[in-house]
């Protein structure tokens, strides 16, 4: 039977799969994990070209599948009162060792009969080079009646990857299903753009400065930069222009203060011009300046970094109202909250209600006026 002959082939490629992962050269897996890092600033980075190849599930073509039990006919794959697995072809990206990074593009939807409960579970593994690099797991219930992951992964030139999928029930009248076409893959060539810019932040200095800091992963000839600065967010002058690296393969940091900024809002725009004169604009991050009159002093984060939570001793030269912001390199709030100062020092605590991600991150204390201290913190 297929079922029984493909699963020992299955072992016998996974152990191949495993040495190929180590023999994976070094910068292959470095260019992989940069990839991985900086996936917030995908849009910036890279574009992708059309599928270079695609896969869709077809029970009816035993090529494009294998499983260890269950009942297959020529539309679908169902499992009951039993665990099985599915396994996908071992695909090969192509290229060598150091080459174009690809991005595959997967997506897996799981059927159920809906009468399923906590004892059933469905899981999606997603494999790059012979290791796991995603898990998601679905519980059943007696509501939902289809799963569906849909991800993206970076695989390294000549690199492979790989789906599986593992179903669990434990009674023969309840049902997991996998249909035709349910389970499809697109893999991508991603063509870098001429800076990988992995931060880019304004914070408020105590003297009320703006320290304006970006850092690029790896730039191909970058002549330099152009530092904007706007009150309003839509017209915009220019503050700085900054000499570019050329072309480094390491992660570079840039900085500049900004000396007279606005009192308020200050919202500052940074873009790219390669030694052709093309350009390329980001996001536009702001930081708001308070007036000489808050009485707020420097603050500081305790512990530094941090896990789920942190303090925030403040001096205050009398009672106020201040917001507590957390705020990502990428100008996203994270955690926000009210406190009230009091003459003296304070110590605000912030506790996050859900992880996020380990990092650089700027603490912000604003009172009515705006921004009167900052700090930077660490999330790990």
């Amino acid at each position: 039977m297929k079922i029984k002959n493909q699963l020992s082939t299955r072992l016998n490629q996974t152990t191949a799969l495993r040495r190929l992962a180590i023999a994976t050269s070094l910068v292959a897996i470095v260019i992989s994990v940069a990839m991985f890092l900086s996936e917030s600033f995908r849009s910036e980075k890279a574009f992708a070209i059309a599928c270079e190849s695609s896969y869709t599930l077809n029970w009816a073509d035993p090529t494009t599948w294998t499983v260890t039990c269950g009942s297959v006919n020529a539309s679908n794959w169902n499992v009951k009162g039993l665990t099985c697995t599915y396994f996908s072809p071992l695909f090969t990206a192509s290229g060598i060792p150091g080459g174009p990074i690809r991005q595959v593009d997967i997506s897996a939807r799981i059927n159920q009969s809906g009468n399923l409960d906590g004892n059933d579970t469905a899981w999606v593994y997603l494999y790059v080079n012979g290791v796991i690099q995603n898990t998601y797991t679905y519980i059943g219930d007696s509501s939902t009646a289809v799963f569906i992951t849909t991800r993206t992964l970076s695989v390294p030139s000549g690199g492979t990857y790989m789906v599986s999928i593992k179903l669990k029930n434990d009674k023969s009248n309840e049902l997991w299903q996998i249909k035709n076409g349910d389970v499809t893959t697109c893999l991508r060539t991603l063509t870098p753009l001429p800076v990988e810019l992995s931060a880019f932040s304004a914070t408020v200095n105590t003297d009320r400065k703006v320290k304006v800091d970006w850092t690029t992963q790896s730039e191909l000839n970058n002549d330099y930069f152009t530092l904007e600065r706007s009150a309003d967010g839509s017209q915009f002058e220019q503050l700085a222009r900054v000499q570019g690296g050329g072309t480094v393969l390491t992660p570079k940091y840039y900085s500049f203060t900004d000396n007279e900024p606005l009192q308020g809002n200050n919202y500052y725009r940074l873009s790219q011009t390669d030694y052709d004169g093309k350009t390329i604009v980001y996001n536009i991050v702001v930081a708001k300046v308070g007036t000489k009159t808050d009485h707020t002093t420097e603050i500081k984060v305790i512990p530094n970094p941090f896990h789920n939570e942190f303090n925030v001793t403040v001096s205050s030269d009398l009672d106020q109202n201040v917001k507590l912001n957390l705020v990502s390199v990428t100008g996203t709030i994270v955690y926000s909250n009210t406190f009230t100062l009091h003459s003296g020092e304070n110590v605000l605590t912030g506790t996050l209600q859900s992880r996020v991600v380990p990092g650089v991150y700027s603490v912000q204390v604003i009172n009515d006026n705006g921004l009167v201290g900052t700090a930077k913190a660490i999330c790990k």
